[in-house]
């Protein structure tokens, strides 16, 4: 399964990509290899904007994963997607982005800042 990520500015990015593609690692799960990604973060939060080039870095160059920075290419070319920025207030707006492509959706959490936003 190739899989899409959205968002590169969290160490979720390093660990979920690591998980996938490493396949000499002991702790490698096997079925899934992170393909592409979106490089999304939040210029308004630091811990966003600071983490981000270091979680790209390593995302693009370690495991090769190509950044692409259109959902319809991102979509076109994966068969699930993982929602993982760190800013949970965009997380509702990607998932919007992306359900009407009808793949399997990871959101990391939280999917939205309120449950008034997922009614």
């Amino acid at each position: 399964m190739r899989i899409g990520m959205i968002g590169l500015d969290t160490s979720h990015s390093e660990i979920f990509t690591s998980l996938l593609n490493d396949r000499s690692a002991t702790h490698h799960v096997p079925g899934g290899l992170i393909t592409h990604a979106m490089p999304i973060y939040s210029e308004d939060l630091p811990i966003s904007f600071e983490r981000y080039p270091k979680y790209r870095d390593i995302v693009e160059r370690r495991y090769d994963v190509i950044i692409v920075t259109e959902v319809d290419v991102l979509m076109d070319n994966v068969d699930a997607v993982i929602i993982g920025t760190v800013d949970g207030r965009n997380h509702l707006h990607w998932f919007k982005k992306v359900v009407s492509y009808k793949k399997p959706v990871f959101i990391d959490k939280p999917i939205a800042m309120s449950d008034r936003e997922v009614d």
